[in-house]
């Protein structure tokens, strides 16, 4: 649990590096192009260690929604606090909302079903056969049953080339 909690703080402070940088980097335009390096290197590495997080057991739309949801909580206080912007009750309601979201997200990955698939990886990350065939539904009656014939045109023919929809029985 710490060393998934680790990764994603982690994430979150390049994240939050980056996002300094380019904003430092967007006020001359001396500073532009190593900025935009800089910032770069260090949100891919950034992407790297998502990658890692997605490779734990923790549901996809866990670690999306608290790698996003972080990075862009701390990346807002970050910007607001360093470079002296404008934080009002509503921006402050703002973070809130977006914290709620990922404690939900938290809670919700608690809340899993027993025969879930996630987790059921092998050592590569990959879902294992058992875990794929236990999650698949059952199958349809009449699935495989062949489809009839078309009959006729469709009610809504399309414009010949004139513009105009042709009518049945009607030549053009």
């Amino acid at each position: 649990m710490w060393y998934l909690a680790t990764l994603m703080v982690v994430f979150w402070g390049m994240q939050v590096v980056a996002t300094l940088v380019f904003k430092y980097g967007s006020m001359a335009p001396a500073r532009w192009i190593p900025c935009f390096v800089l910032g770069n290197v260090v949100g891919i590495s950034g992407t790297w260690v998502w990658m890692v997080l997605f490779k734990q057991k923790l549901g996809a739309n866990t670690v999306m929604g608290l790698g996003t949801g972080g990075a862009f909580l701390f990346g807002q206080i970050a910007l607001a606090l360093v470079f002296r912007g404008h934080f009002s009750w509503l921006h402050g309601a703002g973070v809130a909302a977006v914290l709620a979201g990922m404690l939900c997200l938290c809670l919700g990955e608690t809340l899993k079903p027993a025969n879930a698939v996630v987790g059921a990886t092998g050592a590569d990350g990959a879902l294992s056969d058992s875990a794929l065939a236990s999650s698949a539904s059952p199958p349809t009656p009449g699935a495989d049953a062949p489809l009839p014939p078309p009959t006729g045109a469709p009610a809504t023919a399309l414009p010949g080339p004139d513009g105009l929809r042709p009518v049945p029985g009607r030549p053009r």
